[in-house]
């Protein structure tokens, strides 16, 4: 058994009319300048620092300066008796 439907409902709407196209012509500033472009250039790493070089030096002894110099005469000799000691501390035989 086919049933055959038939829908039932108002008409469409009338289309719009077709309006002709309309041309605007606007000047416009430029686009802004893209963005430089950066260059990143990889060196390679730094050689690492050297150690550090001590060098060690004598430094010169300071001048010596002239000392002054005290010359007294000694007093005039003495005449000592000689003592004739016991032959007990005569080791030398």
């Amino acid at each position: 058994m086919k049933f055959f439907c038939q829908k039932l409902g108002e008409r469409p709407p009338t289309a719009p009319t077709q309006q002709q196209p309309q041309v605007i012509e606007k000047i416009l500033p430029p686009p802004p300048a893209p963005p430089r472009q950066v260059i990143v250039e990889r060196l390679p790493a730094a050689p690492a620092k050297p150690r550090q070089v001590i060098y060690e030096k004598w430094l010169p002894y300071e001048e010596t300066k002239e000392r002054p110099v005290i010359v007294e005469r000694a007093p005039a000799l003495e005449v000592y008796v000689e003592i004739n000691l016991p032959n007990s501390l005569d080791f030398h035989r």
